[in-house]
């Protein structure tokens, strides 16, 4: 009898650290989550369409919507511009079939368009994932940096190969339009 008494003692105590270390580790989740610098959402899916179910501080002040406005609401509807190009319904299907994701989109914000490294991360992969969080990272400015060197590049290479002055003026001329807009 005490042999069982003592496995059952044994048994709560498991549970009781099990659950204290589940509450510490949603305490540190929340925490990351609520005090992130760049925007994060929380998804849920329904029929393979992400739905809003939490977001924090940061997306509230990058995207321009307050949490209680987004609940509920797709996340195409919320951030994802009008464009036929966009790779969001490519990126949905991967994430619901358990893969994170990576990729430089444009979002829609509170500012205007904006270039963003999105990670997705999905959870309760079992079958199919029931959710994710969506991780955005503004990138906009090593964008038109990147662009601007693309722009540089390709007019030194034409300046190579000029061969009169109104040539070389005109190449000069596109450049300083295009870089310096």
């Amino acid at each position: 009898v005490r042999k069982a008494g003592e496995a059952d003692d044994h048994r709560l105590l498991a549970r009781r650290i099990e659950s204290a270390v589940e509450g510490h580790r949603s305490r540190k989740h929340a925490a990351l989550f609520e005090n992130a610098s760049d925007p994060i959402v929380e998804v849920r899916f329904e029929d393979r369409v992400p739905y809003i179910d939490g977001v924090n501080r940061a997306f509230e002040t990058v995207f321009g919507f307050d949490e209680d406005e987004v609940i509920g609401e797709q996340v195409s509807d919320i951030v994802v511009p009008d464009t036929d190009d966009d790779p969001h319904d490519a990126l949905r299907e991967r994430v619901v079939q358990g893969e994170r994701v990576e990729a430089v989109v444009r979002r829609k914000t509170a500012s205007g368009e904006r270039d963003f490294l999105l990670r997705i991360v999905p959870f309760d992969v079992a079958e199919d994932a029931s959710g994710a969080y969506a991780w955005y990272i503004d990138v906009t400015e090593q964008q038109e940096y990147s662009h601007r060197l693309e722009t540089l590049n390709e007019a030194s290479r034409r300046l190579m190969t000029a061969t009169s002055e109104r040539e070389i003026a005109d190449i000069t001329v596109g450049l300083a339009r295009t870089v310096l807009d």
